[in-house]
């Protein structure tokens, strides 16, 4: 005889066997915590901006302007080229915490524009807060000096706000708290599977043996 169990009869054995599911549940989901932990990584992002200034040409200011806008992405291309990394580079070799090489740095800053404005953000990531904002600010400071060789006639580039004066923004990943619910219910899952196909393998071998 074909042995066959209802719906009914399988909630009614997981809610029989809950304390044995939930066990699964609590021990899946330390796991899944321990590991966030060991994993788990958070990325600041300091960022200083400078704008590209010609007030001391008085006829030509306007014209010069306009043009330092049109070539504001390129400028900001300029920022993250080896040309100008390499020195960021070398600047930052010796600041603590800082891991990045030559190669790897230009991955790590981002200088954003804004249409209409001679005007550029540069921003920088680290997983050591001190080292992005120490790392936004050599950026924007060798950019300032570097800058002009491709800008003529070259204007005047005005650093703003340190980074320590802005808000530096952090981003965690993976989360903690997620990832331990999720490893929960999964906890739970296994917990009803194993413990249902165990009875399951128990009733049809009592079955077999009865029948024998």
């Amino acid at each position: 005889m074909k042995h066959q169990i209802s719906l009914k009869d399988m909630g009614t054995f997981i809610v029989k066997k809950g304390l044995i599911i939930l066990a699964f549940g609590i021990v899946f989901g330390i796991a899944g915590h321990l590991y966030a932990q060991r994993q788990v990584t958070t990325t600041y992002t300091a960022h200083r901006s400078l704008i590209i200034s010609h007030a001391k040409l008085k006829d030509d200011a306007y014209t010069q302007t306009q043009a330092d806008i049109a070539l504001i992405n390129t400028y900001s291309n300029v920022v993250t080229d080896p040309v100008v990394t390499d020195k960021i580079n070398s600047q930052m070799k010796h600041v603590h915490g800082y891991k990045y090489s030559a190669k790897s740095l230009p991955d790590k800053l981002n200088v954003a524009t804004q249409p209409d404005a001679a005007w550029m953000k540069i921003s920088a990531q680290s997983s050591n807060k001190r080292v992005a904002e120490k790392l936004a600010d050599t950026a924007a400071r060798t950019a300032k000096k570097e800058l002009p060789k491709y800008i003529s006639p070259a204007g005047r580039i005005i650093l703003l706000a340190p980074s320590k004066d802005n808000s530096v923004s952090s981003d965690t990943a993976p989360s903690t708290k997620k990832l331990t619910v999720f490893a929960g219910v999964v906890g739970l899952f296994v917990g009803a599977f194993v413990v249902y196909s165990w009875q399951l393998f128990k009733n049809v071998r009592t079955k077999h043996r009865t029948t024998e």
